[in-house]
């Protein structure tokens, strides 16, 4: 990047830190799991298959960089002879990875259509506990998991099939991610029962 001009360079620079700033909010001092760019994209199944290849910074990739593409394009007023060589490269690097990005969704999705079974409709469950209002337990993060893991096995028990999925509030995340609790048994639940948990 020594030859480019600062303004070109900046753009660039500012996809790895933001990817930077993101990891480090998400996965060292601050733990915070929300707020990540990528999850704004939650209800195009086509883009989000990526992340099992590279997890969520994967999509917040592709997205700062078709965004900084995008950008880099129109300040040349969409003239690709004004562009910079590095600016086409950047272009070129979007447009060809969010083309994979699409196929390798378009694949995947099309496998999850193929392999579902009519016979058998989509089951899940959905686990809400209801604390009374100034319940001091419901303050301790390891009393709440307890609960959502016995109301879970509870439901479990009723259901003649087993359903495909556990559907847990979303207040548990900082719970799980904090590690607040060091309690296997939520994995032992998923296990046993194969049952996905989200």
């Amino acid at each position: 990047l020594k030859r480019i001009s600062p303004p070109q360079r900046f753009p660039l620079y500012l996809i790895f830190l933001w990817i930077a700033l993101d990891w480090g909010i998400r996965e060292t001092l601050f733990r915070n799991p929300y707020f990540n760019i990528a999850e704004s994209q939650y209800n195009v199944p086509v883009l989000i298959q990526i992340t099992d290849l590279g997890g969520i910074y994967s999509l917040t990739f592709l997205i700062l960089l078709v965004n900084t593409a995008l950008f880099l394009f129109l300040s040349c007023h969409g003239d690709l002879r004004r562009m910079h060589r590095i600016e086409k490269c950047t272009l070129g690097v979007a447009i060809v990875l969010l083309l994979v990005t699409v196929g390798y969704g378009l694949k995947k999705t099309a496998e999850a259509e193929t392999s579902k079974d009519p016979a058998k409709p989509f089951s899940f469950i959905a686990v809400q506990p209801n604390f009374r209002y100034g319940d001091e337990r419901a303050l301790d993060n390891t009393y709440r998991l307890e609960t959502l893991i016995r109301l879970s096995k509870e439901a479990l028990a009723q259901k003649e099939q087993k359903p495909d999925l556990i559907l847990w509030p979303e207040t548990v995340i900082p719970m799980l991610i904090l590690g607040e609790t060091d309690d296997p048994e939520t994995l032992r639940v998923i296990d046993k029962e194969k049952t996905g948990i989200i």
